[in-house]
């Protein structure tokens, strides 16, 4: 075998934190911009796409975590390639899916979809989970003019698929040469929506300042999740196009 990696250590961790109801975290960004545009030569140019890309895989990890449908566990592994006598050793994240009853928020569900993948294979580490997941709603292997504005916009359509409370409108600019969307959701839903958020990006917060092992898990994935966004980024000067 020309590599092998063994698990030597694994310590689940304990974030210690009081639970708050939050159900639909992965359509936080329509409870914060419910009339969301985007489009070229839309308002959205200065929609922070990469921000709210990053933060709602991010929130929604915390989230499962929140939901007691997710254990995190600090690991050592061993790496051992045919060609060397030395091992390397390495710290990482493994995560485990410990409670299949949880909410029906579809991109949740995806979530915990590519973590058990990743399990089945044996091959856990934050970089492969993250990868896994932005796979469930990027086509792997593709690139993009702008990877987390592509992300938003797909995750979003899923969502109207699912819910008619969701619409994407699509109209015409500039005399019928300029696609156009434009989100609308219904108001009743979302306070509920932005509600949610803000009490999990409150609980983010208190677990950044007071724990320490969250901290640390906290930035080791918001590195992996920017990382796997940026090596999604067609190779050329996109700058045009954020």
């Amino acid at each position: 075998m020309l590599y092998e990696k063994k698990l030597i250590s694994e310590n689940t961790l304990d974030f210690k934190f009081e639970h708050v109801i939050c159900q639909d975290i992965g359509m936080y960004v329509i409870g914060k911009y419910p009339r969301l545009e985007y489009g070229f030569l839309s308002s959205s140019s200065r929609f922070e796409w990469r921000h709210h890309a990053v933060e709602t895989v991010r929130l929604t990890l915390l989230n499962l975590i929140n939901n007691q449908v997710l254990n995190v566990s600090k690991v050592v592994i061993s790496e051992s390639f045919a060609f060397s006598a030395m091992d390397n050793r390495i710290q990482d994240y493994k995560l485990t899916i410990v409670d299949l009853q949880m909410d029906k928020d579809l991109f949740s569900v995806a979530v915990y979809n590519a973590i058990n993948e990743v399990n089945r294979s044996h091959d856990f580490g934050l970089k492969n989970y993250v990868h896994k997941i932005i796979d469930k709603v990027l086509e792997n292997h593709e690139t993009y003019l702008n990877p987390t504005r592509a992300f938003i916009i797909v995750l979003l359509r899923k969502y109207a698929k699912r819910f008619k409370w969701i619409q994407i409108i699509k109209s015409k600019k500039a005399l019928g040469m300029i696609d156009k969307y434009s989100v609308k959701v219904e108001e009743i839903y979302i306070p509920r929506i932005d509600m949610q958020h803000k009490s999990l990006v409150d609980l983010d917060n208190n677990l950044i300042r007071n724990n320490k092992d969250y901290r640390e898990f906290s930035d080791q994935l918001n590195k992996m999740i920017e990382k796997e966004f940026s090596s999604r980024k067609a190779d050329f000067d996109n700058s045009f196009f954020n």
